[in-house]
């Protein structure tokens, strides 16, 4: 993909010269940064079976948006976890991480069946800060749509 110009953002966004372009709105700025290279591995394509299998997860638009909103609130606290975290998914994934961590989920084949099977706590944001895989914020109670 070549690099264009937007009516939506004034400026670049894409690839270009081996560099990608695009705007953050929560940091509200452009960045630019090299085409990320690697080689392909076992590691990399197990990678890239776990994204795809978190890719396919059909969640809910309102777990989503609590997510965004659980996010925000994450940032105004002044939390240190909610510095490094620009989108809802990455926070998404990184819960997913602990699961892997703390449970031993599989997550290259997991589902929102086996989530629910199992009532694994990543089901909800609520349950998974009463599990302790996500940081307590105050009114984090009223964050229990599932996927």
């Amino acid at each position: 993909m070549k690099a264009s110009v937007t009516t939506m953002i004034s400026g670049f966004s894409g690839k270009l010269d081996g560099l990608v372009y695009y705007y953050n709105r929560h940091l509200q700025k452009f960045i630019v940064r090299k085409v990320p290279r690697f080689t392909p591995s076992e590691h990399t394509r197990r990678l890239g079976n776990i994204f795809q299998a978190l890719a396919k997860l059909s969640l809910s638009y309102n777990y989503k948006q609590d997510f965004d909103i659980y996010l925000a609130i994450l940032r105004s606290s002044n939390h240190p976890q909610g510095k490094n975290l620009l989108t809802w998914y990455n926070l998404f994934v990184k819960l997913m991480w602990k699961m892997k961590k703390v449970y031993g989920t599989d997550l290259e084949s997991i589902t929102v069946q086996q989530i629910r099977e199992q009532n694994l706590p990543c089901i909800s944001i609520k349950r998974a800060v009463e599990d302790g895989l996500l940081p307590y914020v105050n009114g984090y109670d009223r964050f229990d749509n599932e996927m």
